[in-house]
């Protein structure tokens, strides 16, 4: 199943929701990912309890992901190691650890190029970066995308 992934902010201007609907408007398939960063490393789930992070130099069941369109135009990643669903946490952090899909187990994508992507959380509504200064954590607290913020997403089905 293909879906135009979109986003909708309630707080930012008209020109920049113009800005970001043109940016944001492209198909993505559902299916089976690893994400890799731009440390060169895959994000993976070591455990519930703790956040998401990228510091993998392969990719295997912990850092494997089924990408999920939403109806809304987001998408919603499910850990396959707990067959969790991504959320974000009061700490801006991610975590595979919900059970369901409702706003805080949301992203909207911003296509860059081929296989690249930046993602904004629906909680936090700021981009998702792995943060290099606390050991490539994925967190959703960047109001700008950069280096850190930028995700490769490499099929695995």
């Amino acid at each position: 199943m293909n879906k135009i992934a979109s986003t909708e902010f309630s707080n930012v201007s008209e020109s920049e929701e113009n800005e970001i609907e043109q940016q944001t408007q492209f198909i993505i398939n559902d299916g089976y990912y690893s994400i890799k960063c731009s440390n060169g490393k895959f994000v993976t789930n070591d455990k519930e309890s703790w956040p998401l992070i990228a510091n993998r130099g392969s990719a295997k069941g912990w850092e494997k992901f089924k990408i999920t369109n939403n109806d809304d135009g987001t998408i919603s990643f499910l850990s396959m190691k707990n067959n969790k669903y991504v959320t974000v946490g009061s700490n801006s952090k991610l975590y595979a650890s919900s059970n369901n899909i409702a706003r805080n187990e949301k992203f909207s994508v911003i296509k860059i190029n081929d296989n690249h992507f930046n993602f904004i959380s629906m909680r936090t509504r700021q981009y998702v970066s792995a943060d290099r200064n606390i050991l490539a954590t994925l967190c959703a607290n960047r109001n700008n995308a950069h280096g850190w913020e930028r995700f490769e997403l490499i099929s695995r089905e």
